[in-house]
């Protein structure tokens, strides 16, 4: 148990070692300690100079914020990993900070690179400059030395805030009882954050920030003060959180004082984050409903996959997959900012980050329709032509209709953001340095769809060189591209976007309407619980949408919506795949014809034709039948064993030849009968192998499917009859069973099936396995055989001839003088009776099906062998 323990531990530890901090950062391999004591220099001597002192004098104080960067050790490693080192220059509270950091700025650039205005921090918004020094990033707060043990939200400024972030962190660290198991702990949460897209400053858009994190992750610490396991704290962060109390504060302090902060922090959303020093001040005082909503559906979530992973369902990697933001939406509000430098940019930046806070809750606030917003946590930058840097900005809408009682059931809902948008625009514009830099800056506002803000992640990732800014493609994601051809000639795929993968459940399944030629499929419908926040739920589900699968009410199904409907009309479902069936499994799952190459006779020989076979699915295998002679199963493996296919059976009978392919599971059958094209190297070229429908479902005289073995014949207890008894097999839907007196060479004649116990006319039914004909001339041998039929109405090749079998008992006059046979109405006439038959009707003396003694079982092909009479054949077929 301990080493499975520990490999755990070690799993997270670098999972949350690929943390990095500002992606357009680099990690610092140097002295932390130097790197300190040199911007130490420079605070002293721009201390000095404002204050017209000499050098030598007293200074202030230059102190780490960070609680991973509090210590030499600590800070080293956080630097490696790319993060920004966050240091606060605490002076005497006499000092103006803003007149003095003009001076600081001014000695920085002498030696800094990439020198900017330091970036809010809402209520713990301070004077402050970010630069580039020696190769680290560095984000340097000043701060007065004041006593902020009574401060309060209402008396909370930007004197001190650098100080009480310095505070809040070394509170933290004081707090909690194993300071290596909350770092480590806190590193797995912040990479978990950053994945989900939750961690981001909390002024922007009420997400949680650094600070916030590290408090929750302590308060997780100091619940489990015995736990040194990382595994069991990061489970429990996610129990705790997933069924937290949303109108509790979540503080580092005894439960009796956070109980006191109730009534001061508990209005608004909820996951208010208390921090521990002065009265009442929140690490989350912006946190919006959706935000809130978000982070609770994403702890859940969390708690989830933890239960999976004990349970050996899932992986620990699992927890940490990328958020499909983009695949979740179909509308997007885009906010881009550009500038001509980067020393604008920062102004501007900082700029519009202020004044949009809040934009969430806005938004939210229009009448016109219910919208829930989702933003992106993080501004990312992307490349325009006309401008030096660029940044842009995604919040994701949801639109739902009004709940009124006026509102019409199933109306399209209308938006109207304009005069939210105005008045953000206004406040954006008022930026004081605008007449300054007119020219030298721009915003730009606009809706997106979906495929527009995929088409353009992925020029950003392309611009980048990398996939940086899309998530990882993953097996049986759905993906549209477009193709170009390369320098060498051969297509390759550009702009690729991953398409949301929905899940819905058939309740109409699409149906052949022989009387339309130009649509012979009426479309299908299915029902999506993810579509139904935007209108009724329901798509089209067309039959080329499908491939060559025969879908049926209940299927679960996936499928994507590459384009928005038009008002009005229902969305269509492309690329759908079989999920899950609780179909039988001898349904029918394809009825198709494949076209497959064949491979080269050789040299100087003409190419082979390609093989025209029908094509049956059902259950783990693929059922080929009009093979050739010279059809092997080498042959036939080229191809299937590219699509996942294990094993391979020819078999060659009278009329007609059949293969059996087997796969490893129906889903594997499913995703091979999803496409219509499937291409495949072969002696080094590329082939591609067809599926094609079938016109129709109409049977035809064709055998398509497999014979069942020789039924077994026994006289029957009554005079003048014979038992018949078969093998049942969950493919067949209906059996024809017909008879001959034996060694005559005549016509089958059919054994009417009457009107009890028959499918449909002329059949007997599914769960028949045996019947009794009467009236037959004692001391005349007979013999049968049977033929069965699919659901999609396909009939499969007429069995062996059973052995000859006599009834016993006395000779019977006919009871119909007619020697007419009536035959089910969708088979041919099989002839004139015979000389020597007792009665031409082959009917049973009751006029219908006499089962045998007990209830017969329906059985699958590989498990229906009972007797010695036929179990060699059946295990021959089993095999197929």
């Amino acid at each position: 148990m301990t080493s499975r323990m520990s490999n755990l531990d070690e799993t997270l530890v670098k999972l949350a070692g690929e943390l990095t901090g500002d992606p357009e950062t680099k990690a610092f391999y140097g002295n932390v300690e130097a790197l300190q004591d040199s911007i130490i220099e420079l605070c002293q001597k721009a201390f000095h100079r404002f204050c017209g002192q000499t050098k030598g004098g007293p200074a202030g104080q230059l102190l780490p914020i960070s609680v991973n960067q509090i210590g030499f050790q600590n800070a080293q490693a956080s630097l490696r990993r790319g993060e920004v080192f966050d240091l606060v220059y605490v002076v005497p509270e006499s000092v103006a900070l803003w007149e003095m950091l003009q001076v600081l700025e001014n000695e920085v650039e002498k030696v800094a690179q990439a020198v900017r205005t330091a970036g809010g921090d809402g209520m713990l918004h301070s004077p402050g400059l970010e630069f580039t020094y020696e190769g680290a990033a560095v984000k340097l707060l000043l701060a007065n030395d004041a006593d902020v043990s009574k401060i309060s939200p209402d008396t909370v400024n930007s004197r001190v805030a650098g100080l009480i972030a310095r505070l809040v962190s070394k509170s933290i660290l004081d707090s909690v009882p194993d300071l290596g198991a909350f770092h480590g702990l806190l590193k797995c949460i912040r990479l978990w954050a950053k994945q989900r897209g939750l961690y981001g400053p909390s002024h922007d858009f009420g997400y949680i920030g650094g600070m916030g994190w590290a408090i929750c992750c302590a308060h997780i610490c100091q619940a489990n003060p015995q736990s040194r396991s990382l595994e069991q704290l990061f489970t429990s962060f996610f129990m705790i959180m997933s069924g937290w109390d949303v109108q509790m504060p979540i503080s580092i302090q005894p439960h009796s004082q956070a109980q006191a902060f109730e009534g001061e922090i508990s209005q608004g959303a909820g996951y208010k984050v208390v921090l521990p020093v002065g009265k009442g001040l929140s690490a989350t005082p912006n946190l919006t409903a959706s935000a809130a909503h978000q982070l609770q559906k994403e702890f859940r979530r969390g708690n989830r996959m933890c239960a999976k992973i004990h349970a050996g369902a899932a992986e620990w990697s699992d927890v940490y997959a990328s958020s499909k933001f983009v695949e979740r939406y179909l509308h997007f509000l885009q906010i881009d900012v550009m500038a001509a430098s980067d020393a604008i940019m920062s102004q501007w930046l900082l700029w519009c980050r202020r004044h949009l806070q809040g934009i969430a809750e806005t938004l939210e606030s229009v009448r016109t329709c219910h919208l829930r917003t989702r933003p992106w946590p993080v501004w990312v930058s992307f490349k325009d032509p006309d401008w030096h840097v660029a940044k842009t900005l995604l919040i994701a809408l949801r639109i739902s209709p009004p709940i009124s009682a006026s509102s019409q059931a199933g109306a399209k809902p209308v938006v109207d953001l304009r005069e939210v948008l105005v008045t953000v625009f206004e406040k954006l514009c008022a930026w004081p340095y605008a007449t300054k830099h007119l020219g030298e800056f721009d915003l730009y506002i606009r809706h997106m769809s979906q495929p527009e803000v995929s088409d353009k992640l992925a020029e950003m990732a392309a611009e980048k060189g990398d996939r940086s800014a899309l998530s990882r493609l993953a097996e049986e994601d759905l993906v549209q591209f477009m193709v170009k051809l390369s320098v060498e000639g051969f297509p390759q795929a550009v702009k690729v976007r991953r398409m949301q993968k929905y899940m819905g459940t058939v309740v109409r399944s699409p149906e052949w309407n022989k009387d339309s030629p130009e649509n012979p499929w009426t479309p299908g419908l299915a029902v999506c619980p993810e579509l139904s926040q935007q209108g009724s739920g329901e798509v089209l589900v067309k039959q080329d949408a499908c491939g060559q699968i025969r879908l049926q009410p209940g299927d679960k199904v996936t499928f994507c919506i590459p384009q928005a409907a038009e008002h009005g009309a229902l969305p269509q479902a492309k690329l759908v795949m079989l999920g899950v069936t609780d179909r039988p499994a001898g349904s029918v799952l394809a009825c198709c014809r494949i076209h497959l190459p064949r491979p080269g006779a050789g040299e100087g020989k003409p190419q082979p034709a390609p093989l025209c076979l029908d094509l049956h699915a059902f259950a783990s295998k693929v059922i080929l039948s009009g093979l050739s002679i010279d059809v092997g199963e080498a042959e036939l493996m080229r191809f299937f064993s590219k699509q996942g296919a294990t094993k391979g059976i020819v078999a060659h009978a009278r009329g007609c030849s059949f293969a059996s392919i087997t796969f490893p599971s129906a889903a594997d059958v499913a995703t091979f009968l999803g496409r219509d094209a499937h291409a495949f190297a072969d002696d080094k070229e590329t082939r591609i192998a067809l599926l094609l429908n079938r016109s129709g479902h109409t049977c035809s005289d064709q055998a398509r499917l497999p014979a069942l073995p020789a039924p077994a014949l026994q006289p029957g207890e009554e005079p003048s009859s014979i038992l018949i008894s078969w093998t049942p097999l969950q493919l067949a839907v209906g059996y024809v069973v017909e008879l001959r007196p034996a060694g005559a060479k005549a016509e089958w004649a059919p054994v009417d099936v009457g009107t009890g116990g028959s499918v449909q006319p002329g059949y007997f039914a599914q769960s028949c396995s045996s019947c009794k004909v009467a009236g037959l001339r004692p001391g005349l041998a007979y013999e049968a055989r049977v033929t069965y039929i699919s659901s999609c109405s396909c009939c499969s090749e007429a069995s062996d001839a059973s052995t000859p079998c006599a009834p016993r008992g006395e000779y019977r006059v006919p009871r119909e003088p007619s020697y007419q046979h009536p035959l089910p109405a969708n088979r041919a006439q099989s002839g004139v009776g015979y000389p020597g038959l007792s009665t031409p009707t082959w009917r049973c003396v009751h006029g219908a099906m006499v089962p045998p003694p007990s209830v017969p079982e329906v059985l699958a092909g590989d498990e229906a062998s009972r007797g010695p009479t036929c179990s060699q054949q059946q295990e021959a077929y089993s095999s197929l």
